[in-house]
């Protein structure tokens, strides 16, 4: 499959522009041995962010297709209160899939984004028969505060998934010195799956721009960018 999404023109450098050109070659499809699960699919979607991601979201959530055969796991640094106020808003603008918060056990589906929970972290694992999400106290402390990790995330689904993960950072100030959800990335890459950061670069952007920036992205892509990938891998 040929993905060929040109926005704007780059060189070599990885440019300080909002916008990326770029083309996803066939390699960016990756085929992995996942052993005997019964359960398949095409590929598997994690993304994390905090806060400045919800506008991200936004953009990209409502306007995937109805039948989406890929899972979409989101963990975010928000709130339930939050979360479930989001949840309604994509709902409004006219979100297609379902939309589950994650409880332990929980068997990945089709057509399906499973956001992780306040105060607990949200992993993927598998058995004979299907893969199912496992509810955690892996957190990410920061100062006094601890958030859901997208690290424990990222890393679970890179180990359970190999080459069929795609991994997208969104905007966020990351939490602490090892910014969530970014050196996770390496996990990913390092399994055989693909990377992607969104190309904000707005003071709360420091999640996608340090992935971006230390190469652990391989792709830094606008919200149309990043629904159009996702919807032509899947």
């Amino acid at each position: 499959m040929d993905l060929d999404f040109t926005e704007y023109s780059c060189g070599d450098e990885r440019p300080q522009t909002n916008f990326i050109c770029f083309r996803l070659p066939n390699s960016f499809i990756a085929q992995s041995y996942l052993g005997k699960v019964q359960q398949d699919f095409k590929h598997v979607f994690v993304i994390g962010g905090s806060a400045g991601s919800i506008a991200e979201l936004y953009e990209i959530l409502p306007f995937l297709p109805r039948v989406f055969s890929c899972p979409i796991l989101i963990t975010l640094h928000i709130s339930n209160s939050s979360l479930k106020g989001f949840i309604n808003a994509i709902i409004k603008k006219g979100c297609k899939l379902n939309i589950r918060i994650a409880e332990d056990k929980m068997v990945l589906q089709e057509n399906t984004i499973y956001f992780c929970p306040e105060g607990k972290s949200m992993e993927i694992s598998s058995n004979n028969l299907n893969y199912y999400i496992t509810l955690t106290d892996k957190f990410f402390k920061f100062g006094n505060t601890y958030f859901q990790s997208i690290d424990a995330l990222f890393n679970s689904a890179a180990k359970t998934f190999k080459g069929k993960v795609v991994g997208i950072t969104l905007s966020g100030l990351g939490i602490g010195s090892k910014i969530d959800g970014v050196f996770s990335l390496e996990s990913i890459l390092i399994n055989g799956g693909h990377t992607i950061s969104h190309s904000n670069q707005s003071g709360f952007s420091i999640m996608p721009r340090k992935a971006w920036k230390l190469g652990l992205s391989e792709y830094n892509l606008t919200s149309k960018g990043i629904l159009k990938a996702m919807i032509g891998l899947c």
